[in-house]
């Protein structure tokens, strides 16, 4: 549940469980040195992947900050960055400065939080949707001016269509676009982060660590 104080985050210290991953490929070295792996057959195409570091530098602080002075819990406002899952390997959809770009999941994995979301009762071409319409996007650049007026004066003007985005406005064009559903927020609210944490539209999915053969 969103607003569930025991939520299934996949912890950078958490412990592997006993099951085995069989890697059918060869081993990352980030994930080799981490010594193990999410279960990424509980992590479907198109599900958005919230991310916390373990230790805040004055980035994080910063968009901590904003998100609780707009109102988020502190439960919510500890995610600072969103992508999406793309479904292949650790692949994901990130807009990060200075554009949008395809990176790998276990760069994350040994210094930050993170946690699993997903759009409930789809079906497998929806979700293969989400992701062609979030690699719509790549080079995208990023919105700073978006950010810039949401924290100015509150209201951000529509943005559907400028070829510009940032990291959770990504993730919820991505998804609307492929499924038609309403609006995560109004036409005038920033979807941010918190906001993917706190929403009921999306439920949390559990993801364990899996141990190295």
């Amino acid at each position: 549940m969103a607003g569930s104080n025991r939520r299934p985050i996949l912890e950078p210290s958490a412990e592997p469980g006993g099951a085995v991953w069989l890697a059918s490929r060869p081993i990352p070295d980030p994930v080799r040195k981490l010594g193990k792996c999410p279960d990424l057959q509980q992590i479907l195409p198109g599900d958005v992947l919230l991310i916390s570091p373990v230790k805040f530098g004055l980035k994080a602080r910063t968009i901590q900050g904003v998100q609780k002075s707009k109102g988020a819990e502190a439960m919510h406002a500890e995610w600072v960055h969103a992508a999406l899952f793309l479904g292949s390997g650790f692949a994901m959809c990130e807009a990060v400065n200075p554009q949008v770009r395809v990176s790998a999941l276990f760069d994350r994995l040994g210094s930050d939080k993170v946690l699993v979301r997903r759009v409930p009762d789809l079906s497998a071409s929806d979700r293969w949707e989400i992701v062609k319409e979030a690699l719509w996007y790549l080079a995208a650049g990023y919105d700073f001016k978006l950010l810039w007026r949401w924290w100015r004066k509150d209201r951000v003007p529509p943005q559907a269509e400028e070829w510009a985005t940032i990291c959770s406005e990504l993730c919820v064009r991505a998804i609307l676009r492929a499924t038609h559903h309403a609006p995560f927020a109004g036409p005038d609210q920033l979807v941010t982060p918190a906001l993917l944490s706190a929403t009921d539209r999306l439920q949390d999915v559990p993801v364990g660590w899996l141990k190295l053969a």
